[in-house]
């Protein structure tokens, strides 16, 4: 389990177990606890793990049972546990990209609508490259090599010996707009034929330029689904340039999933959009030799 999923998973127990003790405020727990009501907010506010020296206040106030005590001290030492994308400062994974990453390490499935680009689990480097450079902020080449190999690292979670299961919806803009040179784009294209057809655990469907207009085509979405009965997910969105959003509400990340429901009707099936991949690979060989 992933140091941030973990802490999400306390933070879910914790604030559960105050509300079952009959604390329906944080200002009231933090009272009963002996702590400020700052402190409170901040164990509740998943900015940090909560410290095993506070578990022995917490678990017998809140009358945690016995036989659930190892369960929580557990999740809070991989809470605090350090993961490779620790060893990377901010210039190369900012704190936000960091959370993205542990979640995206901890999850059991991402169903991810990523419209006209090539979603960044697939990418190879060619194709990172000119997306980098094509973006707002002019990177030094040393910057680019560090976010690559980032992005090397991120991938490594498609091949893990208990994968992540990725369902992936792409616009067929995404096959025809290109990405680099046409040489790149089609090693790209053949990339991602390669990985549907060798990975069990990886679903690649394309929404037709045939299907006109469709739900959710204004903006890219994840959808984050974890091992936990109680864990309805969360959706995780990029408003441009005002940041990471994460959507927590039962409510809203059942709205998503819906959405990503009328994605899958209105996109063709795998083994069409597989041809799809394919034509397009070709086109883009063709545009090589002319």
């Amino acid at each position: 389990m992933s140091p941030v999923v973990a802490r999400r998973q306390l933070l879910q127990r914790f604030v559960r177990a105050r509300k079952d003790a009959g604390f329906q405020s944080r200002e009231i727990a933090a009272e009963a606890l002996g702590w400020s009501p700052r402190k409170q907010a901040l164990l509740e506010g998943d900015e940090q793990a909560i410290p095993l020296k506070d578990l022995d206040v917490i678990l017998p106030t809140f009358k945690v049972p016995d036989d659930e005590w190892s369960a929580w001290r557990q999740l809070a030492e991989l809470a605090r546990a350090k993961a490779w994308w620790d060893n990377y400062d901010a210039a190369d994974l900012s704190d936000q990209g960091k959370r993205f990453v542990g979640f995206e390490w901890g999850a059991r499935r991402l169903r991810s609508f990523d419209g006209t680009i090539m979603p960044a689990l697939l990418q190879i480097p060619g194709y990172t490259t000119a997306a980098l450079r094509a973006g707002v902020i002019d990177r030094p080449p040393e910057q680019i090599k560090r976010l690559l190999a980032v992005r090397r690292q991120r991938q490594r979670v498609l091949g893990q010996p208990d994968p992540l299961e990725y369902q992936v919806v792409l616009d067929e803009a995404a096959l025809r707009r290109p990405g680099g040179d046409p040489g790149i784009m089609r090693a790209q294209l053949n990339h991602v034929v390669d990985l549907v057809e060798t990975r069990s655990n990886i679903t690649v469907q394309v929404v037709p330029f045939s299907a006109g207009l469709y739900a959710a085509q204004s903006g890219t979405f994840v959808i984050m689904d974890f091992d936990h009965e109680d864990d309805p997910g969360l959706v995780h969105v990029e408003p441009g340039f005002a940041g990471s959003l994460y959507i927590e509400e039962r409510a809203d990340v059942y709205l998503h999933s819906r959405l990503f429901e009328r994605l899958l009707e209105v996109a063709l099936n795998p083994a069409k959009s597989l041809e799809l991949l394919r034509a397009a690979a070709k086109r883009a060989k063709g545009a090589t030799a002319g």
